[in-house]
């Protein structure tokens, strides 16, 4: 008896520690449920939930709360064209501080991130001629938004608590190989000369170098070209099958993650392989990232001042690039403790996206979920005691709150929609 009254009294403690921290605290996010991606608020105990945006016949998503809880900064439009507009929470003031989605064509503007004053957002802007580059803009200055590199980016990242540093990165989506790939095989199957003794493509292998910059396109397959139909294998690389100008835009010389001084003309390239979704630490000391330079998306970490071995200058610098995680399927998801001394990721390493916690060091390593549907995109309690993320436990996406350790899980959200991408005021 003594022994079930003491877990209940730390039953009572943990569901009590999780609703004191969030019990007040506003959480916005994007949900589907009138049709449309709208972004909704809701206060972490009530069942209220409000639609903030609202706008008929337009998408908006992806929400960020400025580090003073002041604006609101989301995506509206859709894959082909967007913008990034801003809502002042006390007033509902409302305004783009990009170019309006009606006025340049097909500019597609994403990843807001804001400064830590909370005075500008740094973005990526997207276009058919000028592909994705690194912007700023000041939120109230009413100046158009300034380019921060002429280097090719591909994400958006982080700006840093210190606020020095905008991070971007540049590798290749993953669409990109998927159209070569198309291309490829297009390409194969029009060749009338391949195609004479009904030749074709099983296989087609991406091959990279040793610092992870795509080099060639390797096909294999059978061609039955004789009367006893014996088959003969065919491997290599084909120039008639390659697109010069095509790989040349995917094969860049800049793939890896950027630094880029807001303020100032430096720029430093921090790392030289298929690496992404680059957060800084609380004290903007360390960088954790996701790379694939070992084969698969893993979780890694570097020191600010470290130099990546993959990059040509990184000879004789002793702080290098660790490892923190080592499965054989994908890692993402990364966010840094407020305190910086753990991070939270997901992992597919049991067949489906779960919740992990780790020290930024790699150890300690804890599973917080445990079921067979998805888990994602976690978020840290702003004082670290608690976790939010998205579960599609019922088939669609809703959002829970639970505390450090994977207990005390609660529904936010409970309906048939999609809700995701939550933040925290």
């Amino acid at each position: 008896m003594r022994k079930i009254t003491v877990l209940s009294l730390v039953f009572v403690l943990a569901v009590f520690s999780v609703s004191c921290v969030t019990r007040g605290a506003t959480l916005y996010y994007t949900s589907d449920r009138n049709g449309q991606l709208d972004i909704y608020s809701t206060v972490i105990g009530s069942d209220e939930e409000i639609n903030v945006t609202d706008t008929p016949a337009l998408d908006e998503y992806d929400p960020v709360v400025s580090p003073d809880g002041k604006w609101l900064a989301f995506r509206v439009g859709d894959d082909t064209k967007s913008s990034i507009d801003v809502l002042n929470l006390s007033n509902n003031n409302r305004f783009t501080v990009t170019y309006n989605i009606n006025d340049k064509g097909d500019s597609k503007y994403s990843m807001p991130v804001w400064s830590p004053d909370s005075t500008k957002i740094a973005f990526l802007k997207e276009t058919e001629e000028e592909g994705g580059k690194a912007y700023t803009v000041v939120v109230e200055g009413g100046s158009p938004p300034a380019k921060l590199s002429d280097v090719s980016a591909t994400q958006l990242n982080d700006w840093s608590p210190s606020g020095d540093s905008v991070l971007f990165s540049s590798y290749v989506k993953d669409e990109e190989e998927e159209d070569f790939d198309e291309f490829y095989d297009d390409e194969f199957y029009d060749d009338e000369d391949l195609l004479e003794g009904d030749s074709s493509v099983s296989e087609i292998e991406w091959e990279y170098d040793e610092s992870g910059n795509l080099i060639g396109v390797r096909s294999s397959g059978v061609a039955l070209e004789d009367e006893e139909d014996q088959g003969f294998q065919f491997e290599g690389f084909d120039e008639e099958l390659f697109d010069e100008e095509l790989f040349e835009d995917i094969n860049s010389d800049y793939v890896g993650i950027y630094s880029r001084n807001p303020e100032g003309v430096n720029q430093r390239q921090m790392t030289c392989g298929e690496d992404r979704d680059a957060k800084w630490s609380p004290d903007s000391t360390k960088l954790a990232f996701i790379s694939e330079r070992d084969g698969n998306p893993e979780i890694y970490v570097m020191e600010r001042d470290s130099l990546d071995a993959l990059c040509e200058n990184s000879g004789g610098n002793p702080k290098q690039i660790y490892r923190l995680t080592d499965t054989e399927e994908d890692e993402s998801d990364i966010v840094w403790s407020p305190d910086g001394q753990r991070i939270l990721f997901v992992s597919e390493r049991d067949g489906n996206k779960e919740i992990y916690v780790m020290d930024y060091t790699g150890s300690n390593e804890t599973r917080l979920t445990f079921n067979q549907k998805d888990d994602y995109d976690p978020i840290w309690g702003t004082d670290g005691t608690s976790v939010i993320f998205v579960s599609e436990l019922d088939g669609d996406s809703d959002i829970f709150i639970m505390d450090t350790e994977g207990q005390s899980q609660q529904r936010v959200t409970n309906n048939d929609a999609i809700d995701e991408s939550p933040t925290w005021r």
